[in-house]
């Protein structure tokens, strides 16, 4: 049974807050950012296999960092999920980062270009990175829309209560 935080915002008006519910800008957020880490370890899985640094320890570094940075951006999603403002920050980073990679691909500022991707690996992973591409903006986005937003009288209320 989902637990229910109340308070009286003036005498005539009661505001009724269930703790279970999320905003929808909030649950978008989670989704892209768990699709633009999802896409973009798919991506990186086909760089390594490719050689796509160029040389076994390079690669063996990215397979050790991607990992790394898929398990910060999941700490950042359940941050966030908690409606935390170091989550959605962690999010904002995570994403902008994401976003320049794919972004690097899709106009052939960081190669290999989108072309050489599809002649390569396939069509598959051209869609891989172009999806990624679009969840990863996605959640910048959403990231700076959340960080925008003032400090709820709710969120006030168990930040205060909390302690």
């Amino acid at each position: 049974m989902p637990r229910e935080l109340s308070f009286s915002t003036t005498e005539n008006a009661r505001l009724v807050m269930n703790s279970s519910q999320r905003p929808l800008w909030l649950i978008s957020l989670a989704f892209a950012s768990a699709m633009s880490m999802l896409f973009g370890l798919i991506h990186v899985s086909d760089a390594i296999v490719r050689m796509e640094l160029g040389s076994v320890s390079a690669e063996i570094l990215d397979a050790t960092l991607n990992p790394l940075y898929a398990t910060l951006y999941l700490a950042g999603i359940a941050i966030s999920w908690n409606q935390k403002r170091i989550g959605y920050a962690s999010l904002l980073v995570l994403s902008s980062l994401s976003s320049w990679g794919f972004l690097g691909h899709t106009a052939g500022l960081t190669p290999p270009n989108l072309t050489e991707i599809g002649r390569v690996s396939g069509v598959f992973f051209v869609f891989v990175v172009l999806i990624g591409e679009v969840a990863s903006v996605s959640a910048l986005i959403l990231s700076i829309y959340a960080l925008s937003r003032p400090i709820s009288a709710a969120r006030k209320h168990i930040e205060t209560h909390s302690a």
